[in-house]
């Protein structure tokens, strides 16, 4: 297990249900958490959030993280200041993260001492390891105990007969029907695949209630799993008690039925570890090479190579990376390729991303962890460097699933059409998730030539 990452914080200290792209409340968060004691506009977030979002939700998110809430104790994830403007025009406001926040995402979780094995449900069946919900492991037969408790046997077998029907995907299909045909009517296209509005060959950014339409789709969980596997017995099941039929459960659907009614699950698959201290530091050797001493990020480079402490390292590697000069290169590629400790490698992987493609990606690509290798799988579909095809090739034989998909998704990000020849087979695969990953990085492909042509 690694440490749980700022945005994994975050998630679990606002009650987010984990999702494949994050919540703009969690994009937004992370900017002040990241850059904790400094101040920022909501030109300062806009900018760096780079049109990721739409203006208006980045100013919801702004305006929702100022206000007090229970779970900081009366106090808000952001302080906030008015400032006057010089010349004419009004007051600009600016947030700064609060200390109350700062200590909140370190010790919203208890620590997990030790990762429980993976629990295998019979011969020929999944894997199904048991969940992390807040600071407990609970089995599968354990969720489904705890959901007859909280609302009764009955309430339980209809909501796995409708997890049973599910089509992954419908909803979100559905409401973007609803966004194109609200685009339509005010003269514009929507692309759900670029997630852009365009008006007479122009990108547009939309508002009112077209931009809220908008933000319930990018919420709607794009799931590419269903709730469960091939179901007959649940379709059928209406007497007497549930059968626990675990191997037709996804993980998807252990959560889903962990949560409140009303209320989105929380979990956090990874420590949380109080680091306060080598955060501090290297925060503070962060913003003294930011303010143009050489020294200080030398000794930033020097942290990142030596530290006895492995996330006095890791807040170093993202450190150097978030200051974008050419002279962490080397040494954040040394990280990727030695630490001893993989969250520093996996972060290395990341934060070397901005300075475009590295060969040295391909031997990240080989890391002994399988997380790391799904992180620079992950980057080089980022990056959509054609250097990385044959790299990627290579990793489709990776022993991880996650890894294999994640390099799927990679070589359908890049568009290269030289793909096609090893991506085609993998749309037979025994593995469900492979071959729905081969079929949407083809799709991508496809629409990616057809836009060039």
């Amino acid at each position: 297990m690694h440490e749980a990452t700022i945005e994994q914080r975050i998630e679990h200290l606002f009650r987010i249900k984990k999702q494949k792209d994050h919540s703009p409340i969690v994009v937004v968060a992370s900017l002040f958490a990241e850059r904790r004691g400094q101040w920022l506009t909501h030109a300062d977030v806009i900018r760096l959030i780079n049109k990721r979002f739409a203006d208006s939700t980045v100013h919801k998110a702004f305006k929702e993280l100022s206000r007090p809430t229970a779970d900081l104790n009366g106090r808000s994830f952001i302080d906030i200041e008015t400032t006057k403007k010089e010349g004419r025009g009004g007051p600009i406001v600016r947030g700064r993260l609060s200390e109350a926040a700062y200590e909140k995402i370190y010790t919203s979780v208890t620590p997990v001492d030790k990762e429980p094995p993976s629990l295998f449900i019979g011969q020929n069946r999944i894997e199904l390891p048991p969940l992390p919900i807040g600071d407990k492991y609970l089995s599968p037969k354990d969720i489904i105990n705890l959901r007859n408790q909280k609302c009764g046997e009955e309430d339980t077998r209809h909501l796995l007969k409708r997890m049973a029907n599910d089509i992954p995907g419908a909803d979100k299909e559905a409401m973007q029907k609803v966004v194109e045909k609200i685009a339509k009517q005010q003269g514009m296209e929507f692309n759900a695949i670029a997630d852009q509005f365009t008006k007479e060959g122009q990108v547009i950014f939309p508002d009112g209630n077209l931009a809220r339409v908008h933000y319930t789709w990018k919420q709607l969980h794009d799931k590419d799993d269903p709730y469960t596997r091939p179901a007959d017995v649940l379709k059928t099941h209406h007497f007497g008690p549930i059968p626990l039929h675990q191997d037709i459960f996804t993980e998807l659907s252990m959560r889903e039925l962990a949560s409140d009614e009303n209320r989105a699950v929380v979990s956090v698959s990874a420590y949380i570890v109080d680091t306060r201290q080598d955060d501090a530091r290297v925060h503070a050797l962060e913003e003294r090479a930011s303010n143009g001493e050489d020294a200080a990020f030398d000794e930033l480079i020097q942290v990142l190579s030596s530290d006895a402490s492995k996330y006095a390292r890791q807040y170093a590697a993202h450190s150097l990376g978030r200051l974008g000069d050419n002279r962490a290169i080397e040494p954040l590629i040394e990280a990727m390729l030695s630490d001893d400790y993989s969250g520093v490698r996996s972060v290395a992987v990341e934060r070397l991303a901005p300075f475009g493609y590295r060969q040295e990606f391909a031997i990240a690509l080989k890391d002994s962890d399988p997380h790391v290798r799904r992180e620079a799988a992950n980057i080089l579909g980022r990056i959509k460097d054609a250097r990385a095809i044959e790299p990627l090739r290579e990793a489709l034989d990776d022993p991880d699933v996650g890894v294999r998909c994640e390099t799927i998704c990679a070589l359908g990000e890049i568009g290269d059409p030289k793909a096609f020849d090893f991506l085609i087979p993998l749309t037979e695969s025994e593995n469900e998730s492979i071959r729905n990953a081969a079929d949407k990085a083809l799709r991508n492909i496809e629409d990616l030539r057809s836009k060039r042509k």
